[in-house]
């Protein structure tokens, strides 16, 4: 790969011939022979050419190259002397600066120029392009103004077609025509030239170009039916889920009142006595363990409050005696879902002594009141 920025004109030294092509040497090469080895690719008037051999030192820097008889059929080279000079462009590196265009140096023709035209210190050049064969068609279609096009492997800007007489033209700025081969070239020699490739390719293979369009077109009309789906959020019901009512806006919601040992029954119907449920069973306490390490010991704090404890819970949780209560009505006393039964066998004293024993136990008074 190539940027069509010329690095550097050499000057052919010798030309071999014979009946499988002809080997170029190329001597006052050695700036771009700093870093060359055999089988570098260096570009040659637009022409990717293989090094075969060279030498940075003789003949101010010699390399030799190979041209086969496509390359001599499709390029200028054959008709090259002794003592011309060539465009030299050494394949691109990765940490330069690409400041032309992708130039692959495979020459699809030759033009012929038929005029030269000096605007100001610029020059303008017209050429024209060989009449088109079954072989070989037409390059037009690949050549566009302001496009770009390698001529003797130098990146250059399109500024006028002309289809009808195969023509196109370009201009070269002073700095252009000091550094390449192309503007010290009379009316009627030929160029090498290799269309842009983007364009070739966008050109040459319509339905890739075609298909990717289509699917562009595809791409975003998912995202507006997606849009869509989005935005609409009803959906059916899961079969495989219950059905759960939805609550609207004018639906009351009637908390259940929590219960406590201050509340009194009021406006219920009559019903049955229910039949006392047995004591609950009081749990040992759990088993003593060791303290732990990172929270504070609490046996002080209990023989402090153990007659406190007692006497809050007895507060809170004292029992009226059974007599004060309708037989039919039977009083609800709780405490989360624990229903305390009304037992006469249960005094109020037994009561208070059980839950007192409890609650210096701590947190084991959940679990005993739960039973």
């Amino acid at each position: 790969m190539f940027t069509g920025l010329i690095e550097h004109l050499g000057t052919v030294s010798s030309i071999e011939r014979d009946a499988g092509g002809c080997t170029l040497t190329i001597a006052e090469s050695a700036p771009i022979l700093t870093d060359g080895h055999v089988g570098d690719s260096i570009a040659v008037n637009g022409a990717c050419l293989t090094v075969t051999e060279f030498d940075k030192e003789a003949q101010g820097g010699w390399f030799k190259v190979w041209l086969a008889n496509e390359t001599l059929d499709r390029t200028d080279l054959g008709e090259r002397k002794v003592g011309d000079q060539v465009n030299l462009e050494r394949a691109m590196g990765a940490h330069v600066r690409f400041g032309g265009h992708f130039v692959q140096a495979h020459v699809d023709t030759t033009a012929t120029i038929i005029d030269r035209k000096p605007d100001g210190e610029s020059l303008r050049l017209l050429f024209q392009l060989p009449e088109p064969t079954p072989e070989r068609p037409s390059l037009l279609p690949y050549i566009i103004p302001k496009g770009y096009i390698a001529i003797d492997g130098t990146s250059l800007t399109i500024t006028q077609v002309d289809d009808s007489q195969r023509t196109f033209g370009v201009m070269l700025i002073t700095h252009t025509q000091e550094k390449i081969t192309l503007s010290k070239k009379a009316v009627g020699a030929k160029v090498n030239i290799e269309v842009d490739m983007v364009v070739w390719r966008r050109r040459r293979k319509p339905r890739f170009a075609v298909a990717s369009d289509l699917l562009a077109v595809r791409a975003e009309t998912a995202l507006q039916v997606t849009a869509r789906v989005d935005y609409d959020r009803t959906r059916p019901p899961s079969p495989f889920k219950p059905h759960t009512p939805t609550l609207s806006l004018n639906t009351v919601i009637k908390p259940k009142a929590k219960v406590n040992s201050s509340a009194t029954v009021a406006n219920r119907k009559v019903q049955a006595p229910r039949v006392a449920s047995p004591a609950p069973s009081v749990r040992s306490p759990p088993s003593a363990r060791a303290p732990s390490p990172f929270k504070p010991t609490h046996s002080g704090l209990l023989q402090s409050t153990s007659t406190t404890a007692v006497s809050s819970v007895k507060a809170r949780l004292t029992a009226r005696p059974a007599s004060q209560h309708s037989p039919t009505t039977p009083e609800s006393r709780q405490r989360s879902l624990t229903t305390v039964p009304s037992d006469s066998a249960l005094s109020a004293r037994g009561f208070v002594h059980e839950v007192s024993s409890v609650a210096i136990a701590g947190e084991w008074v959940a679990a005993t009141i739960c039973d």
